[in-house]
């Protein structure tokens, strides 16, 4: 999921123009943020459903008892909105998506992002499973991704 914030609308339409907002000495402040999908796993490699007990549903609901803002759609808790304007949503297959505001520093980057994904992961910890930087489930194929309720 992409969120719009203001910052400079200049397209980056070159690989050079996009090397020149990430080094530190030609940084453009408000244009760089951070999406991390994170796959949610059991110790067997398999995908965590959205949906019960212990599911990423859950993680989502206590991350929110935690101070953050819930978004919900038709009863169920699809995303976040935390006090320092990260947007953590859901992707197919119940990952969990990170979204960074953009900010001057990608020092601060990291340090927003390593935040929340400690926050989610020890959440989904408690439940019995972790989130995982992976591409895909090694246990599981696209015919058995979970349903998500958006």
């Amino acid at each position: 999921m992409t969120t719009y914030f203001e910052g400079d609308p200049t397209p980056i339409d070159r690989l050079e123009d996009l090397r020149d907002t990430l080094l530190p000495d030609r940084f453009v402040p408000g244009r760089t943020g951070i999406e991390w999908e994170l796959l949610p796993v059991d110790d067997g490699g398999r995908l965590v459903s959205y949906h019960g007990p212990c599911g990423v549903g859950e993680m989502l609901d206590e991350t929110a008892e935690g101070g953050a803002a819930a978004v919900r759609e038709g009863g169920r808790t699809i995303a976040l909105r935390t006090a320092d304007d990260v947007f953590i949503g859901l992707e197919p297959g119940a990952q969990v998506e990170i979204s960074t505001p953009p900010l001057t520093s990608l020092g601060d980057l990291e340090s927003l992002l390593r935040t929340h994904a400690s926050r989610l992961d020890g959440a989904a910890g408690r439940l019995g499973w972790r989130l995982r930087p992976w591409g895909l489930a090694p246990a599981d194929g696209p015919e058995r991704h979970p349903d998500v309720p958006k």
